[in-house]
């Protein structure tokens, strides 16, 4: 695969078994036909190493149900709609127009399921506001989940976010909070209440939450475990933290993986330091 978007492409999604990943790929030419296999959704087999293309359209945001049977986009194509889409039997399930989630050059492109698949969580562009939707699958209907959110990604039976408090320009630096919430629960609860992280991710059962500096900017990366509370925290010298399944925890320094996390606190790599 080639294309424009290949200068900074989503990352895969993982089923949870870990069999298959989808992606989103687009080269930029939106004038079909001739161009069917230049975007869309594709699926890639881990045991095969096959991969297929299951949608034709142009879309980004990409997330998958926890169950792997929805997934849930921005459809360009179809004329920037918010979309639920069945992998399955490979048919729109439901979508809703007039949703404004990108100014100029920003994108905002986080989209989460529910824990039981039910709703679809997105961020809008609303200025001073970067409001939450949620989004009823069977009804359709949809409304205010919460304000001021930065980031958010749905393990196990919760959805966690990163959500701040707007500050004048000139002070920034009050912490965001991480909180979390269940179906069948009215607001999210705070789980941490000094948690100064751009972006979420997480492992593939929902034991730890990596927040992470955006552009790298920010105070690093640090590692919540959900089991326990605890938190493990490193410098932003350090490009990525990263967890195996027995728990222990690496940090990307350069070129290398370091388990000592004081290291991340001093100096930037040679190597980064070379390609500043």
């Amino acid at each position: 695969m080639v294309g424009t978007n290949l200068t900074a492409p989503d990352a895969p999604i993982w089923s949870l078994d870990g069999r298959t990943a989808y992606l989103v790929f687009d080269n930029g030419n939106f004038q079909p036909p001739g161009n069917e296999s230049g975007h869309g959704i594709f699926v890639w087999e881990r045991s095969t190493g096959k991969v297929t293309q299951v949608l034709k359209d142009s879309i980004s945001g990409l997330t998958i149900s926890q169950d792997g049977t929805l997934a849930g986009f921005w459809d360009y194509s179809a004329g920037n709609k918010l979309t639920v889409y069945n992998l399955k039997t490979r048919q729109v399930v439901r979508t809703w127009e007039g949703q404004i989630h990108s100014a100029d050059d920003l994108v905002i492109s986080d989209i989460a399921f529910a824990p039981d698949g039910k709703s679809l969580f997105a961020s809008l562009y609303v200025p001073r506001e970067n409001p939450v939707m949620q989004f009823e699958i069977a009804s359709g209907k949809s409304f205010l989940f919460a304000k001021n959110v930065q980031s958010m990604v749905t393990v196990g039976d919760c959805l966690y976010l990163l959500q701040f408090e707007p500050v004048p320009f000139t002070n920034r630096e009050r912490a965001h909070k991480l909180k979390k919430w269940a179906p069948g629960n009215e607001e999210p609860i705070t789980v941490v209440e000094d948690f100064p992280y751009e972006q979420l991710s997480a492992s593939k059962h929902g034991r730890w939450l990596l927040g992470g500096s955006a552009n790298g900017y920010g105070k690093g990366n640090a590692i919540y475990d959900a089991k326990t509370g605890h938190i493990e925290k490193a410098g932003k010298s350090c490009d990525m933290a990263i967890v195996t399944a027995s728990g222990r925890v690496y940090y990307t320094f350069g070129a290398e993986l370091v388990t000592d996390a004081a290291v991340c606190s001093g100096p930037a790599s040679p190597q980064t330091q070379e390609q500043e």
